[in-house]
C-alpha cells in the first residue's frame, strides 16, 4: 500500500510546484487596471465619447449594422 501512497504524494507535490510556478493573473492586474482607467477616463462623459466617434451601432467593413450570425449566442 505504501508504493501507491508514495506515487500519490509525489504527484501532489509535482502539481503543487507547477501551480506555484505559474504566474498569478493578479500579479500584473494593478498596473494594467491603472492604465485602462487612465485611457478611458475622458470617455466617462458621453458627449466626449460621441465626439470621438462612439456610437450604439457597430458597422462592419461593408457598412452594414445588422450582422446575422446563425448559431452564435444561442
Amino acid at each position: 500500500m505504501f508504493p501507491k501512497s508514495t506515487k500519490t504524494l509525489a504527484a501532489a507535490i509535482a502539481v503543487a510546484f507547477v501551480l506555484a510556478a505559474a504566474p498569478s493573473p493578479a500579479s500584473a492586474g494593478a498596473d494594467d487596471l491603472s492604465t485602462a482607467r487612465a485611457a478611458t477616463a475622458q470617455f466617462h462623459q458621453v458627449d466626449v465619447a460621441k465626439a470621438d466617434g462612439y456610437g450604439i451601432l457597430v458597422r462592419d467593413l461593408a457598412g452594414i449594422t445588422c450582422i446575422d450570425s446563425p448559431g452564435v449566442g444561442v
